[in-house]
Protein backbone atom coordinates (compact mmCIF):
# COMPACT_ATOMS: atom_id res chain seq x y z
CA UNK A 1 0.00 0.00 0.00
CA UNK A 2 1.08 3.55 -0.57
CA UNK A 3 -0.44 7.12 0.24
CA UNK A 4 -1.15 8.83 -2.86
CA UNK A 5 -0.64 12.81 -1.94
CA UNK A 6 -2.10 15.07 -5.14
CA UNK A 7 -3.26 18.11 -5.98
CA UNK A 8 -5.25 19.04 -9.11
CA UNK A 9 -5.90 22.21 -10.87
CA UNK A 10 -7.58 23.37 -14.04
CA UNK A 11 -5.56 24.77 -16.69
CA UNK A 12 -6.07 26.60 -20.01
CA UNK A 13 -2.75 26.28 -21.89
CA UNK A 14 -1.30 22.78 -22.27
CA UNK A 15 1.70 24.32 -23.83
CA UNK A 16 2.67 26.71 -21.95
CA UNK A 17 2.25 24.37 -19.00
CA UNK A 18 4.14 22.08 -20.52
CA UNK A 19 7.18 24.66 -21.75
CA UNK A 20 7.79 25.16 -18.03
CA UNK A 21 8.15 21.68 -17.50
CA UNK A 22 10.86 21.30 -20.13
CA UNK A 23 12.72 24.85 -18.63
CA UNK A 24 12.20 23.21 -14.92
CA UNK A 25 14.49 20.19 -16.18
CA UNK A 26 11.38 18.14 -16.21
CA UNK A 27 11.61 14.03 -17.63
CA UNK A 28 9.00 12.51 -20.30
CA UNK A 29 8.24 9.88 -19.20
CA UNK A 30 5.46 8.75 -21.69
CA UNK A 31 4.29 10.73 -24.03
CA UNK A 32 0.65 11.92 -24.67
CA UNK A 33 -1.60 8.26 -24.51
CA UNK A 34 -5.06 7.26 -24.25
CA UNK A 35 -6.43 6.55 -21.21
CA UNK A 36 -9.82 4.43 -20.37
CA UNK A 37 -11.13 4.12 -17.05
CA UNK A 38 -13.91 1.78 -15.91
CA UNK A 39 -15.08 2.16 -12.32
CA UNK A 40 -16.45 -0.59 -10.68
CA UNK A 41 -19.14 -1.00 -7.40
CA UNK A 42 -21.34 -3.15 -6.01
CA UNK A 43 -24.91 -3.29 -7.42
CA UNK A 44 -25.64 -1.56 -3.94
CA UNK A 45 -22.76 1.00 -3.89
CA UNK A 46 -21.06 0.01 -1.07
CA UNK A 47 -17.98 1.53 -2.26
CA UNK A 48 -19.39 4.63 -2.86
CA UNK A 49 -20.89 4.55 -0.02
CA UNK A 50 -17.72 4.47 1.56
CA UNK A 51 -15.84 6.89 -0.60
CA UNK A 52 -13.67 4.03 -2.08
CA UNK A 53 -12.84 3.49 -6.06
CA UNK A 54 -11.94 0.17 -7.49
CA UNK A 55 -10.90 1.20 -11.13
CA UNK A 56 -9.56 -0.51 -13.99
CA UNK A 57 -7.44 1.20 -16.47
CA UNK A 58 -6.38 0.88 -20.08
CA UNK A 59 -3.13 3.14 -21.62
CA UNK A 60 0.00 1.94 -22.46
CA UNK A 61 -0.02 -0.69 -19.81
CA UNK A 62 -3.54 -2.33 -17.42
CA UNK A 63 -3.81 -1.76 -14.21
CA UNK A 64 -5.88 -2.38 -11.16
CA UNK A 65 -6.42 0.08 -8.60
CA UNK A 66 -8.19 0.98 -5.37
CA UNK A 67 -8.12 3.66 -3.11
CA UNK A 68 -9.42 4.22 0.04
CA UNK A 69 -10.74 7.07 1.31
CA UNK A 70 -9.73 10.74 0.91
CA UNK A 71 -8.39 13.16 3.23
CA UNK A 72 -8.08 16.75 2.17
CA UNK A 73 -5.31 18.01 4.12
CA UNK A 74 -3.54 21.53 2.94
CA UNK A 75 -5.14 21.87 -0.36
CA UNK A 76 -4.12 18.16 -1.52
CA UNK A 77 -6.12 15.36 -1.43
CA UNK A 78 -4.37 11.94 0.32
CA UNK A 79 -5.90 8.28 0.30
CA UNK A 80 -4.32 4.91 0.74
CA UNK A 81 -3.82 3.20 -2.75
CA UNK A 82 -3.01 -0.51 -3.82
CA UNK A 83 -2.13 -0.64 -7.64
CA UNK A 84 -1.23 -4.07 -9.86
CA UNK A 85 -0.34 -4.39 -13.19
CA UNK A 86 -2.03 -6.87 -15.35
CA UNK A 87 -1.81 -9.03 -18.53
CA UNK A 88 -5.46 -9.83 -19.52
CA UNK A 89 -8.12 -6.78 -19.75
CA UNK A 90 -11.23 -9.35 -20.47
CA UNK A 91 -9.97 -11.62 -17.92
CA UNK A 92 -9.70 -9.06 -15.00
CA UNK A 93 -13.32 -7.37 -16.06
CA UNK A 94 -14.51 -11.44 -15.85
CA UNK A 95 -12.96 -11.75 -12.62
CA UNK A 96 -14.33 -8.73 -10.95
CA UNK A 97 -18.12 -9.47 -12.44
CA UNK A 98 -17.47 -13.20 -10.83
CA UNK A 99 -16.74 -11.71 -7.47
CA UNK A 100 -19.59 -9.01 -7.76
CA UNK A 101 -18.69 -6.09 -9.13
CA UNK A 102 -20.30 -4.43 -12.35
CA UNK A 103 -19.34 -1.14 -13.91
CA UNK A 104 -20.47 1.66 -12.30
CA UNK A 105 -18.81 4.33 -14.36
CA UNK A 106 -16.67 5.16 -17.33
CA UNK A 107 -13.89 8.06 -18.28
CA UNK A 108 -11.45 8.45 -20.49
CA UNK A 109 -8.70 11.19 -21.20
CA UNK A 110 -5.46 11.60 -23.00
CA UNK A 111 -2.42 11.53 -20.55
CA UNK A 112 1.19 12.95 -20.69
CA UNK A 113 3.56 12.30 -17.61
CA UNK A 114 6.59 13.75 -16.77
CA UNK A 115 8.54 13.21 -13.96
CA UNK A 116 10.39 16.65 -11.50
CA UNK A 117 12.33 16.61 -8.59
CA UNK A 118 10.92 13.01 -7.74
CA UNK A 119 7.30 13.84 -8.05
CA UNK A 120 4.98 12.77 -10.76
CA UNK A 121 3.46 15.71 -12.89
CA UNK A 122 0.92 14.33 -15.30
CA UNK A 123 -1.01 16.44 -17.92
CA UNK A 124 -4.88 15.46 -18.45
CA UNK A 125 -6.98 16.85 -21.74
CA UNK A 126 -10.65 15.19 -20.56
CA UNK A 127 -13.73 15.79 -22.83
CA UNK A 128 -14.80 19.12 -20.29
CA UNK A 129 -11.15 20.32 -19.65
CA UNK A 130 -7.29 20.23 -19.33
CA UNK A 131 -6.10 19.28 -15.96
CA UNK A 132 -3.04 19.06 -14.35
CA UNK A 133 -1.84 16.55 -11.35
CA UNK A 134 0.64 16.78 -9.31
CA UNK A 135 1.73 13.84 -6.78
CA UNK A 136 4.55 13.94 -4.46
CA UNK A 137 5.62 12.68 -0.83
CA UNK A 138 4.78 15.68 1.67
CA UNK A 139 2.37 18.59 0.39
CA UNK A 140 5.20 21.40 0.31
CA UNK A 141 6.79 19.91 -2.23
CA UNK A 142 3.97 20.05 -4.33
CA UNK A 143 3.07 23.77 -3.42
CA UNK A 144 6.56 24.27 -4.71
CA UNK A 145 6.22 22.18 -8.21
CA UNK A 146 2.74 24.62 -8.22
CA UNK A 147 4.39 27.76 -7.99
CA UNK A 148 7.46 27.30 -10.03
CA UNK A 149 4.86 25.77 -12.53
CA UNK A 150 3.08 29.51 -12.37
CA UNK A 151 -0.22 28.30 -10.47
CA UNK A 152 -1.93 29.59 -8.37
CA UNK A 153 -2.34 26.93 -5.19
CA UNK A 154 -5.93 28.68 -4.47
CA UNK A 155 -7.19 27.07 -7.13
CA UNK A 156 -6.27 23.50 -6.47
CA UNK A 157 -9.32 20.92 -6.81
CA UNK A 158 -9.76 17.95 -4.55
CA UNK A 159 -12.45 16.34 -6.54
CA UNK A 160 -12.09 13.22 -8.74
CA UNK A 161 -13.05 13.52 -12.43
CA UNK A 162 -16.09 11.49 -11.81
CA UNK A 163 -17.12 13.91 -9.15
CA UNK A 164 -15.83 17.01 -11.28
CA UNK A 165 -17.96 15.39 -14.40
CA UNK A 166 -21.26 15.17 -12.12
CA UNK A 167 -21.01 18.41 -11.15
CA UNK A 168 -20.82 19.89 -14.71
CA UNK A 169 -23.75 17.17 -15.75
CA UNK A 170 -25.94 19.15 -12.79
CA UNK A 171 -24.74 22.44 -13.82
CA UNK A 172 -25.55 22.18 -17.42
CA UNK A 173 -29.07 20.04 -16.92
CA UNK A 174 -26.71 17.18 -18.79
CA UNK A 175 -28.16 13.29 -19.24
CA UNK A 176 -24.92 11.99 -20.60
CA UNK A 177 -23.79 8.63 -18.28
CA UNK A 178 -20.12 8.45 -19.55
CA UNK A 179 -17.05 10.82 -19.80
CA UNK A 180 -16.14 10.31 -23.32
CA UNK A 181 -14.87 12.26 -26.30
CA UNK A 182 -18.35 11.32 -28.43
CA UNK A 183 -20.72 11.58 -25.79
CA UNK A 184 -18.89 15.23 -24.76
CA UNK A 185 -18.14 15.84 -28.54
CA UNK A 186 -21.58 17.94 -28.93
CA UNK A 187 -21.47 19.62 -25.35
CA UNK A 188 -20.54 23.46 -25.75
CA UNK A 189 -19.24 24.81 -22.46
CA UNK A 190 -15.77 25.08 -20.43
CA UNK A 191 -14.85 24.31 -17.17
CA UNK A 192 -15.09 28.04 -16.53
CA UNK A 193 -19.39 27.95 -17.00
CA UNK A 194 -19.65 25.38 -14.08
CA UNK A 195 -17.26 26.78 -11.42
CA UNK A 196 -13.69 25.68 -11.78
CA UNK A 197 -11.20 28.51 -11.64
CA UNK A 198 -8.03 28.07 -14.37
CA UNK A 199 -4.81 27.84 -12.12
CA UNK A 200 -2.60 29.36 -15.10
CA UNK A 201 -4.37 33.25 -15.03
Amino acid sequence: MTTEVEAKFHITDLKKVTSRLKKLGADLLHSRVLEQNWRYDTPDRKLQENWHILRLRLSDKITLTFKGRTEEIEGTSQRPEFEIEVNELEQTRLLLQALGYQVSGFYEKYRTAYRLAGMMITLDELPFGDFIEIEGECVSEIQQAAADLGLAWETNITENYMVLFNRMKQSLGLEIEEISFKALAMVDATPEMWGLIPADR
